[in-house]
């Protein structure tokens, strides 16, 4: 029998083909219904109540609940409690639940039932260490879940600091890595359109960066050590892809240096362009990190394990869950994010890069080769599916 799952995720799911947001859940969901399992999607982070189609995906769009609080709307708060007691009542026998959110405490304890297997996708951000309030709900929202699947090795050590991890868990806690479609990576534009669009000479060296500009994903430091490089007389072009809080200061920095035309922001690239941007890419960069201040981790990189499928060597933080896709000098080179003299290793290594054109073709086959046949996503699919079925069995046997 298919398994039926009811699919719920709080940073919701793409409102058209080209949207990037909550695209972890919409390829999960894609991949474990190729598996043959029949999914309902609900998007829990939506602004309104409403029903569409995108890629495929039948999702059902959900208002966040502190939203319709906040407006007194007493209307959208019976119809929330409405939707939500028509889920309880569905004929699903699991429930996921995308990232490892206490918000979700509430849809869990309504949605838990004896016979329905409940999942939690543990990301990095969500399961970073908190005070002891933080950890005592996540704690018990562990307890009151059957199967908890970090998406990388880094992300399951921070969640099992996070619980208390004991041996009884052991059973509970199965990291299954990230997904990416490679099959959807097909270029679509003639080689070099993307480079005589941005003005980028063909002989120069492309280092590609797609991320937000935010501090964790240390797109300042590799702007610093490319700075550097210029200086010293390198060819080298950064492409940008991103938007967020850190660019006015990049750019600020950059013109300061004289080198706005080595540097090239582009702040949203269509989906169907993608491939395009990698491919025009010698390398793949971005110097991921974790901020144990603020909460906020790599967890995997998403990002990297694209680059890699195009067969661009990446160059990454370690230290994050970015160690999971990048192997350090197979499919690519890590260096050490809080490192005192980190622009230095970055500007050493993407020297090495530069200049080493065997280095680069050796790398980019392996990462082309390691994306393609541990990332897929249908993987990813097949083991989450053979832990759901575990999780039946142990409770079967318990009951």
């Amino acid at each position: 029998m298919p398994r039926k799952i009811l699919y719920i995720s709080a940073n919701g799911f793409p409102a058209s083909s080209s949207d990037g947001r909550g695209a972890f859940s919409f390829e999960h969901v894609l991949a474990l219904e190729g598996e043959g399992a029949n999914v309902r999607a609900i998007d829990s982070g939506s602004d309104g109540f409403r029903h569409d189609e995108v890629g495929g995906v039948a999702i059902e769009r959900l208002p966040r609940v502190r939203k319709l609080v906040r407006k007194f709307d007493l209307a959208g708060l019976r119809q929330y409690a409405n939707r939500i007691l028509d889920l309880r009542r569905g004929s699903h026998d699991t429930v996921i639940f995308s990232f490892f959110y206490m918000k979700y405490l509430p849809l869990l304890l309504l949605l838990r039932r004896r016979d329905v297997i409940v999942l939690f996708i543990a990301h990095g951000g969500d399961v970073m260490p908190g005070g002891l309030l933080r950890r005592a709900i996540k704690r018990w929202m562990f307890d009151l879940a059957d199967l908890v699947t970090p998406v990388s090795d880094f992300t399951a050590t921070l969640f099992s600091c996070l619980i208390g991890r004991k041996d009884r868990d052991n059973d509970k806690i199965v990291t299954i890595d990230n997904g990416v479609n490679w099959k959807k990576l097909v270029p679509s534009l003639p080689a070099g359109a993307i480079r005589e669009r941005l003005g980028i000479p063909a002989e120069a060296f492309v280092v590609l960066s797609v991320c937000n500009l935010i501090p964790r994903k240390g797109i300042d430091m590799l702007v610093e050590a490319n700075l550097g490089l210029l200086a010293q007389g390198a060819d080298l072009h950064h492409v940008i892809v991103g938007r967020g809080e850190q660019r006015d200061m990049l750019e600020t920095r950059i013109a300061d240096a004289g080198q706005s035309h080595r540097f090239h922001f582009v702040e949203r690239v269509e989906s169907s362009e993608l491939a395009d941007f990698y491919g025009t890419a010698d390398l793949f960069a971005m110097i991921s990190k974790t901020g144990w201040s603020d909460n906020r981790t790599e967890g995997f990189g998403v990002t990297y394990a694209e680059a890699m499928a195009m067969g661009t060597p990446v160059l990454g933080g370690s230290g994050c869950g970015a160690t999971t896709p990048v192997k350090h000098g197979f499919n690519g080179l890590l260096v050490d994010p809080h490192a005192h003299n980190v622009v230095e290793q970055i500007a050493t290594n993407v020297r090495r890069f530069m200049e080493d054109e065997t280095l680069r073709e050796t790398m980019g086959a392996n990462a082309k080769w390691f994306a393609t046949t541990f990332l897929d996503w249908s993987i990813n699919a097949r083991r989450t599916l053979s832990a759901l079925a575990q999780a039946a069995q142990r409770r079967k046997i318990a009951s």
